[in-house]
């Protein structure tokens, strides 16, 4: 009886080149979705106080509604001759939405008010908060200080922030106001050479910027949909620190110096610029935008 042979498996070669690129498919067929069956049936902007009522329009009522708040921008501070000053902090915003069956008959609209311009020397002035009724609230911005106080080196104020008013500026030491929480920009430092730019934000208002007295003023903060920060006001130089911009709300005013007159926040909540031995910059005032889609 003959043995068997036994059957053994060789080592795995090596891995073929790859193949060429198969045929492209055919071209998609591009669907165009249903228009939106809502439409818009109110759209109002409130520049000072007033009051919101259903009645002025008609909708249903699982209608959609969207209020938009923003805070006021404070005032830049001014300061006496041969001083520097911070710009004010630009106002926050808040943005929510509704069922039109979860608002009120009517609701009280709150516009914050604008920090007015400092006509004497020492620090800029607050500016107001913005509500609806009780469902939406947007905070203010803080002051910036004249560095001609004993104490104070022109820090910026703070923009305002989601649940908080913008800091004000240290009426002790270099320190710009803090950023309202959550998300104000912090205010720039003051400095003895050359000022801070305040802080940017998203939401929040953008820091103003700190004062120099050697060097450059800083610059306001930015921001997206708050307001911009006010620029400062150095000593030294021939210009202020420039506005904090803002791609939805107001833009923060320039800082003044040397004959060069200090702008105002622009509505809504831009801080207003700082200034020296003139008058400094106002802030923006508030605004309450509302809008229904049925």
């Amino acid at each position: 009886m003959g043995s068997e042979i036994a059957r053994y498996s060789g080592p795995t070669g090596p891995t073929g080149p790859i193949g060429a690129v198969g045929l492209y498919g055919p071209t998609g067929t591009n669907i165009t979705g249903p228009a939106s069956s809502l439409n818009i049936v109110y759209d109002e902007t409130f520049a000072a106080n007033d009051t919101w009522a259903k009645a002025d329009f008609t909708a249903a009522t699982d209608a959609l509604v969207f209020v938009e708040c923003w805070g006021g921008g404070a005032s830049g501070a001014r300061s006496a001759s041969t001083y520097g000053s911070g710009g004010g902090g630009g106002g926050a915003y808040m943005g929510r939405w509704f069922k039109l069956s979860e608002l009120g008959a009517t609701e009280t609209v709150t516009v914050g008010a604008a920090g007015a311009a400092k006509t004497v020397a020492g620090v800029g002035n607050v500016g107001g908060n913005t509500s609806f009724g009780s469902l939406v609230q947007a905070f203010g911005g803080g002051y910036g200080v004249d560095h001609s106080l004993a104490a104070a080196r022109g820090g910026g104020g703070g923009g305002g922030g989601e649940t908080g008013a913008g800091g004000n500026a240290s009426a002790s030491t270099y320190a710009g106001g803090l950023g309202g929480t959550v998300t104000g920009g912090a205010g720039g430092d003051g400095s003895n050479t050359t000022g801070v730019d305040g802080s940017e934000s998203y939401w929040g208002g953008g820091g103003g910027g700190g004062s120099g007295e050697t060097g450059a003023s800083g610059n306001g903060g930015s921001s997206v949909f708050g307001g911009g920060g006010g620029g400062g006001c150095t000593d030294a130089g021939t210009t202020g620190g420039v506005g904090g911009t803002s791609a939805f709300g107001g833009a923060g005013g320039n800082g003044g110096k040397n004959g060069g007159a200090p702008t105002s926040g622009a509505a809504p909540g831009g801080g207003g610029g700082a200034a020296e031995n003139q008058n400094s910059g106002a802030g923006g005032i508030g605004r309450v935008r509302v809008r229904v889609w049925s």
